[in-house]
This record gives C-alpha cells, structure tokens and sequence, in this order.
C-alpha cells in the first residue's frame, strides 16, 4: 500500500515538474514552427530540400515555381518574363513574379512609416527598421542574414536594394488627419511598386488601370507583358510578341470554406494541360488523357 502511495506521489510531482517547464518556455517556443523565420514562414532562409520538389525542412514550407512566358530579346540583366510562385504556408495562392509590396501603414503619430514591411514574389516577408544600425550606415535592415536592404522614403519614393545592387522602386501617397481624443495627427501611408532596376540602371517599369491593378510591365527596349483580368483575378496574360497564355479558375469548395483553383492553363498554340492527350501508335489503347 504505502508503495503504491509512493509511486502515485512521484508520478504527480513529475506531472507538476513538467508543466513548471512547459509554462516557463518563451511564446515564440510555442508557436507554430518555422514562424520565427527571419523571412516569414514561406519565406527562403535556411536553403530548401529539392528531393520531391522543394521545401524547407524548418518551417515546413513546400513551394513550386513555374515560368509561363519569357520574351527574347529582352533588355537588362533580369530579362523579361511571367513566372507563378506558389508556397503552402503562403495561404496556398499563386503570385506572379512582378508582385513585389510594401504594407501600406496607417494612422502613425510622427509621419514616418516604421517599419516597412516587404512581401516578395517567392513568399519571403521581411520588415526593415532602423534600429541597431551602425552610424553611417544609410539603409534599414531587415533581421540578422537577411541580405536585401531598404532606403526609406524621401521625396515620395523609396527602394528595396537587391542583394546583386539591383532594386524595387516603390512610390507612396500620403494622407492625415488630426484625432482630437489623443491630440495629435495621424499619418498615413499607401505603396505602390514603380519598376524593377537592374544593376546596371536597366529599368522594368509598371503601369496600372484605373482600378488599381496591373496593366503592363515593360523593359528598356519597350518589350512588354501586359495582363488581364477577370473578377480582379489575372486570366491570362500577352507578350510584346503577340504569344498569350490563359488561366482558368474554378470555385471549389470541399468542407466548409470555398476555394478558388487554379484548374487550366492554355500557352500559346497549345491544348490547356487539363485537357493535353498523347496519342501513340495511332491507336485508342495508347490514348492517355492527363488531368491535374
């Protein structure tokens, strides 16, 4: 009897020792894994596994990448062409390659837009801020190893600098308003990407619709990519070259929460690969049909 009181005592005192543990662990230690990335839980940091595609073993991230239109003859070190980035942790949508953002900011007290937060193309968020900054450094850092940095706004524009001395220009409206209750006047701040430039000053500039979406990118020589759309969503898009690729979505919806998919893709001169059959021998046996 009093063995068994023992044993009862200890494994409650492990029990309370254990949960003494788990309490004292930072929040971050928690969290779901690979979100204290320093590029985001979609972002590329670590180096990715390319067995069975890519993904990277920290935060659990799976990616592909796909180039639907590239044009030739193409100005610049960067060239010219349409790539799809799709990540699982990235809320499992397609962006395009030109998708480069700054988060607009909303209502600060001094004016001043800190931080800037970058969405880049292939999943990677990375917010710049100036603090730790050596004296004469110009630039806002993004966290330790992230190689991209950023030159704040002056005169309305700003720019994240490539690793490679290339650069994303963005330009910003502003817009404030004086709160009585806190007395002070609060700024506001909206983005908008400008151009890709090259190293060597070679620029990919951006021109919108009214509505606010993307109409074109053109490069130096005035080869473009022009894109429309469909529900604000891209439905295909057409080069300087006259060659047009286009997409087809389809609402989905599998359990509670409605989905939109990316179901067809028709290039140039080609069948949609939901639709490509092979046909060998000239025989129906050998017919095969393949659908994704």
């Amino acid at each position: 009897m009093n063995l068994q009181r023992n044993t009862a005592g200890r494994g409650l005192r492990s029990m309370v020792f254990l949960f003494a543990i788990v309490s004292s662990l930072p929040q971050a230690a928690l969290a779901q894994a690979g979100n204290n990335n320093p590029t985001g839980p979609a972002g590329f940091f670590n180096g990715n596994v390319t067995t069975a595609g890519s993904y990277d073993p920290f935060t659990g991230n799976s990616t592909r990448n796909v180039t639907d239109l590239s044009i030739a003859g193409a100005v610049g070190e960067y060239g010219l062409s349409y790539s799809r980035h799709w990540n699982s942790r990235d809320g499992g949508t397609w962006h395009h390659s030109f998708e480069w953002t700054v988060e607009d900011v909303i209502d600060l007290p001094n004016g001043q837009p800190i931080p800037y937060t970058v969405s880049f193309p292939d999943g990677r968020t990375v917010t710049f801020s100036p603090y730790n900054l050596p004296t004469a450094d110009p630039y806002w850092r993004g966290a330790p190893g992230v190689r991209e940095r950023f030159n704040p706004l002056a005169f309305n524009l700003c720019y994240l600098i490539l690793p490679d001395g290339g650069k994303v220009k963005f330009s910003a409206t502003s817009s404030n308003w004086y709160d009585y209750e806190s007395g002070q006047t609060l700024y506001s701040f909206y983005f908008r990407t400008e151009a890709i430039i090259d190293p060597y000053g070679q620029q990919i500039t951006y021109s919108y619709n009214g509505d606010g979406t993307l109409h074109r990118v053109t490069e130096a020589g005035g080869r473009y990519i022009q894109f429309a759309y469909t529900g604000g969503r891209i439905t295909s898009i057409q080069g300087s070259d006259g060659r047009v690729v286009s997409y087809t979505f389809t609402p989905v919806s599998p359990g509670t929460v409605p989905y939109t998919l990316l179901t067809s893709v028709r290039y140039f001169g080609e069948l949609p690969w939901t639709q490509l059959t092979v046909t060998r021998h000239q025989t129906s046996a050998a017919r095969m049909a393949f659908h994704f």
